[in-house]
């Protein structure tokens, strides 16, 4: 069984959480940066996901969700997100704002998996809105919800 898992990246968390989930996974996994555009028509099982910015996932992963969505609903396919947020109804919102619903509906989990914000890798604007939030920094992998992603994928 053959298993991509593309991620898109800002500062490079969504990158190392992706290749946290393909070192849990089974058989051949690639990881692959969704900026190359790569194929997943060699693959069985897919995994999207990647960093929320403005309330969606960035860096061209929902044009490649929409550009791939006809092949990607013929293969098992799992989502995630790395934000700070925590309340579900906003989380869904996000998966909904950054992959073709079709595809939300058909994936085996979405899971919101972790996020990260480090003041000193953010530019002034990005430094200056989580100031106002009130927020110095943020760093959690919930690895409780990589393993239901990974559960779900094999299962």
């Amino acid at each position: 069984m053959r298993t991509a898992v593309i991620y898109a990246s800002r500062k490079g968390f969504s990158k190392e959480i992706a290749s946290k989930i393909a070192r849990q996974l089974d058989g051949e996994v690639d990881v692959l940066d969704v900026r190359r555009k790569p194929s997943t028509q060699d693959y069985d099982r897919i995994v999207l996901g990647g960093s929320v910015i403005g309330g969606e996932v960035r860096h061209g992963m929902k044009k490649y969700a929409q550009k791939h969505e006809k092949e990607l609903l013929t293969k098992k396919v799992a989502l995630f997100v790395c934000c700070i947020e925590q309340r579900p109804e906003n989380i869904d919102k996000y998966f909904r704002k950054s992959f073709p619903t079709a595809l939300v509906e058909h994936a085996v989990t979405a899971e919101q998996v972790g996020g990260s914000y480090v003041p000193e890798k953010e530019n002034f604007f990005i430094r200056f809105m989580f100031k106002k939030m009130g927020m110095k920094g943020y760093d959690l992998v919930r690895e409780d919800s990589i393993k239901k992603l990974v559960n779900a994928l094999k299962g």
